[in-house]
Parts: structure tokens; C-alpha cells; sequence
């Protein structure tokens, strides 16, 4: 009953004004994959009528990341993980509890950054703030 009930919560993001381009790139070279999906991406924002575009490895709701446990004071929880680029959030209209969305600066980092949801974190950080710490 719980899974069905989450088809009922808000989902925390705006959908109506977007639209889907999937690329299928299974038959092609990986070191192509970056180029060619660059050049789609500037293509579609070159159109008049378009504001902006945002690229992810999957469709919410449509397809699901891989599965990553998270371990924090041996306590291992399961989260789905998957990449966005940085204007995902402003093309769905995601708003963030608190911090602040990855641009491309933080790819040099030694550390990867991510961002969870907030019932994630009530859970398994009761309450404590994330900003900055180091896992």
C-alpha cells in the first residue's frame, strides 16, 4: 500500500511545459556518445520557441537509476542514483529544501556531490543539516 501511495504525493516537479527527446544511442561508440549528444542539445536550443534543455540518464517514473547503498553510523540504506546536468532543475521547476543545485565546477571535486530528497533525509539524518559534510 505504501508503493501505491506515493502515486498520490506531489511529485516536485512541473512537467506540463516539457517535452521528452529520448536518444538511442546503444548502437553507437561510447567516445561518440558526448559529441553527438552536445550538438542535439545545442541544436534544440537554437529553436526560437524552446527555453531551455536539460539532459539525464533516465525519465522519471519511465526508468529507474541504479540502485547504490548509502552507509551512515552503520546504518546502510538503499537510494536510486542517477545523473542530470545542471539545468535540469530549472526545466522542471525543482526546488531544492536547502542548499544549492551542482554546476559544472564541482566536477573537479574529489568527492562526489549529490542531492537527496528530503524524506531521505529526515530519515536516515533526522533533521540535521547536510550542507557541507563529508561521508
Amino acid at each position: 500500500m505504501k508503493k501505491l501511495g506515493n502515486y498520490f504525493r506531489p511529485l516536485g516537479y512541473q512537467y506540463e511545459d516539457a517535452w521528452l527527446v529520448s536518444l538511442d544511442f546503444q548502437q553507437m561508440p561510447e567516445e561518440k556518445k558526448l559529441t553527438y549528444s552536445t550538438l542535439i542539445k545545442q541544436k534544440l536550443q537554437a529553436i526560437k520557441q524552446v527555453e531551455l534543455v536539460s539532459g539525464t540518464q533516465l525519465i522519471p517514473f519511465l526508468q529507474w537509476g541504479s540502485e547504490e547503498k548509502i552507509t551512515y553510523n552503520k546504518q546502510t540504506s538503499k537510494a536510486l542514483e542517477f545523473e542530470v546536468d545542471e539545468d535540469y532543475q530549472k526545466v522542471l521547476g525543482i526546488k531544492l529544501v536547502e542548499g544549492r543545485w551542482f554546476t559544472a565546477k564541482d566536477e573537479v571535486l574529489n568527492m562526489i556531490p549529490v542531492v537527496i530528497t528530503k524524506d531521505l533525509a529526515e530519515r536516515d539524518f533526522k533533521g540535521r543539516t547536510l550542507l557541507e559534510k563529508q561521508f
